[in-house]
């Protein structure tokens, strides 16, 4: 793949099924992670804050994964495995048949049914069922993993898990069910696999490809668009701190025809928008602006990072003119070149435009490998707060 894309092919740690073969994709931006494997962990955790989850799932009881399916695989098979002698979650089903014994209630829409045959009483009660989008949404993780993960022991096993509870259709749950999955605190010990199971079944927004081979599939996601949206995240959280919102809002752009030549029509200002990859606003007031760029900060040396483009320059300051701001900032993955914030001040042409104009650009750098390390988020967060501050002093 093209080195200016941030992607790395590593052939002999797969993740996607070509026929007999698998590939894993490993993203720049994770490349420096500490140890062998690390990376995975910390992609897991920038997917699992992408989605919106508290806490994100972990390696537990020592296993080394042999890719990032078998770390999700892994929670999984830890959650199931435990809930074999502690239980699953349960709820009241409302259930309805024709019995011998008396139970329940007379059902009086069926009632007739005992004229075709006295020996059995149509009777509708509540059964105490294990069949919960907690327990559906396990199993069809477990039911998906099995034959997609390297480690055929962890296979195995998530096979032998998938089957225990075979009264359970392993039917995915639909999205407003997953959303509001909640547990008692007496199964807490399956929040750890509900997380990876979430982050799973959210396939069309990590962008999951399945392949029908033997009920595999693989890991597709778009690294620019992770990127950004963990961007976001990070400065979501770290706008909170100061009562403020951060999200991707339109920022309206007006645009003034200039030429008044003779072969041209006047014709009236054209309303516009654009939408910068993060914008804080607090009580309807712009407080900053901020665009993440998914690529490296413009053309370097072997030891100093460059200049952003003419175009990205252009683009962000434009919102920020529309904005009334100041400053205004591009966010990078962070480089072996490019570690700390840098600013650059800005220029323009006399009468260039009636707005306010910014004077100063930010290039901010997010160390996206933090993340596979204990406290990687909440450090992201503490550097984004320092970054806000700037652009908003």
């Amino acid at each position: 793949m093209a080195s200016d894309r941030f992607y790395t092919l590593n052939y002999d740690e797969p993740v996607i099924p070509i026929g007999q073969a698998v590939i894993e994709i490993q993203p720049k931006f994770l490349a420096s992670a500490d140890s062998e494997g690390s990376w995975r962990e910390g992609l897991l955790a920038v997917l699992a804050h992408i989605r919106g989850l508290d806490s994100l799932p972990r390696v537990v009881g020592g296993l080394v994964p042999d890719s990032f399916v078998d770390l999700i695989g892994v929670a999984v098979a830890s959650g199931l495995a435990q809930a074999v002698h502690d239980g699953m979650p349960r709820r009241y089903l409302q259930q309805s048949e024709d019995s011998s014994v008396f139970r329940g209630q007379l059902d009086v829409n069926r009632a007739w049914r005992i004229y075709l045959d006295p020996t059995r009483i149509p009777i509708i009660y509540d059964e105490f069922s294990a069949d919960t989008p907690a327990v559906r949404l396990l199993l069809w993780a477990a039911t998906r993993l099995r034959h997609s993960v390297i480690s055929k022991a962890l296979g195995s096993q998530l096979e032998h898990l998938s089957t225990l509870w075979h009264d359970i259709p392993a039917d995915k749950p639909t999205a407003s069910e997953i959303e509001t999955i909640t547990l008692p605190i007496q199964y807490s010990f399956l929040d750890n696999a509900i997380r990876a199971a979430k982050i799973l079944a959210s396939g069309d927004f990590l962008g999951l490809s399945a392949t029908e081979q033997q009920d595999s599939f693989g890991f597709v996601w778009k690294t620019e668009t992770v990127f950004e949206d963990f961007v976001r995240a990070v400065c979501s959280v770290a706008a909170g701190y100061i009562g403020a919102d951060a999200n991707k809002l339109e920022i309206p752009v007006l645009l003034n025809p200039t030429d008044t030549s003779p072969s041209f029509r006047q014709e009236a200002s054209i309303a516009v928008g654009g939408e910068p990859d993060v914008v804080v606003h607090r009580r309807g007031a712009t407080l900053a602006i901020l665009d993440a760029k998914y690529k490296r900060l413009g053309r370097m040396t072997k030891d100093t990072p460059g200049a952003p483009s003419a175009a990205d320059v252009y683009q962000v300051c434009y919102y920020a003119a529309q904005a009334k701001l100041d400053k205004v900032a591009l966010v990078y993955p962070a480089q072996s070149t490019f570690t700390q914030s840098r600013r650059w001040p800005v220029a323009w042409p006399e009468g260039s435009a009636s707005t306010k104009q910014p004077q100063s650009i930010y290039a901010f750098s997010v160390n996206l490998a933090w993340m596979a390390g204990a406290g990687g988020f909440e450090r992201l967060v503490q550097e984004m707060r320092q970054n806000l501050a700037t652009l908003m002093s």
